[in-house]
């Protein structure tokens, strides 16, 4: 009986060229527009009523920073020349610390994206919840407990012997786990599971090359992901557009000070304008 039916097809290297290359180009292209908007963050310094959200869109930065290294310093190399590159030498630490990268920035992802909803719901619908979390210094405690339940979530991975792993054969990024009772099983914080689920259940998908372009649109959409909120900030946040460019622009980036002055100025000049018209209108009368 004939069971070749059965058994996966190896990838191609035009399978691999173009998986890599895609990861590649896109990460870039992800990369940049992140990168414009940290150092836009940076030069804008402290933005008045804008703190909280300030402060929570650095989580997300960085996170997206974390999960799209992965995919240049892992997914790219190891796709391209079909193994792991970094296996059997001393860079082996930049494969282990990269996909401790792309855990901490998934998760994060996750995490902080639920709490800059939650801040942005409150501060209309449930005003003393929102004071709770993000007045003051509770936005700070807020950001703290969520980078602490993240690494919680990983720690116990780790202890539970769960590491990620990029399957160089099948182009997706999945947990191995060496332990896989039951009851490890059940303790594997919600997220771990679902990433795992999500990036080694949706791969298996038949056995010949469509299994190749579920994994593909799988990292796509994750680089899309962490590429998207540079985007979403420069269209519905006018401060960091005007930040972004004047950085585009090669011109120094106003800081929320210098708005402020400028916008006192402006207000200032039209209100002494408006006088000088209004006297010189009543000064005939007058006479």
């Amino acid at each position: 009986m004939d069971d070749t039916s059965s058994t996966p097809i190896a990838a191609s290297a035009n399978i691999r060229y173009m998986m890599a290359f895609t990861y590649l180009i896109l990460s870039v292209i992800g990369i940049i527009p992140n990168i414009i908007l940290a150092i836009t963050l940076y030069k804008l310094g402290s933005m008045p009523k804008q703190n909280v959200f300030v402060l929570l869109a650095k989580q997300i930065l960085i996170s997206d920073f974390c999960q799209l290294s992965s995919q240049l310093f892992v997914a790219f190399p190891l796709a391209l020349y079909g193994r792991n590159i970094y296996e059997g030498s001393a860079a082996i630490w930049i494969y282990n610390v990269v996909n401790f990268l792309d855990t901490v920035g998934y998760n994060g992802v996750l995490d902080f994206t639920f709490i800059m909803a939650m801040n942005r719901v409150t501060v209309f619908l449930l005003p003393k919840v929102h004071q709770a979390f993000f007045g003051g210094r509770a936005a700070m405690w807020t950001v703290v407990f969520v980078w602490s339940f993240l690494f919680m979530q990983i720690i116990v991975a780790n202890v539970m012997r769960c590491h990620k792993q990029f399957t160089y054969e099948e182009f997706y990024f999945y947990f191995q786990c060496a332990n896989r009772d039951a009851l490890h099983a059940a303790i594997i914080t919600f997220f771990l599971v679902l990433q795992t689920a999500s990036f080694s259940l949706l791969p298996m998908i038949g056995t010949g090359n469509e299994r190749f372009y579920s994994s593909l649109a799988q990292n796509v959409i994750s680089i899309l992901n962490n590429s998207a909120n540079p985007y979403v900030y420069f269209f519905f946040n006018t401060q960091i557009r005007e930040g972004m460019l004047s950085l585009l622009r090669c011109k120094s980036i106003p800081t929320a000070r210098n708005l402020l002055a400028t916008a006192m100025l402006k207000m200032t000049t039209a209100y002494i304008a408006n006088v000088t018209v209004t006297s010189r209108i009543l000064a005939p009368q007058i006479l």
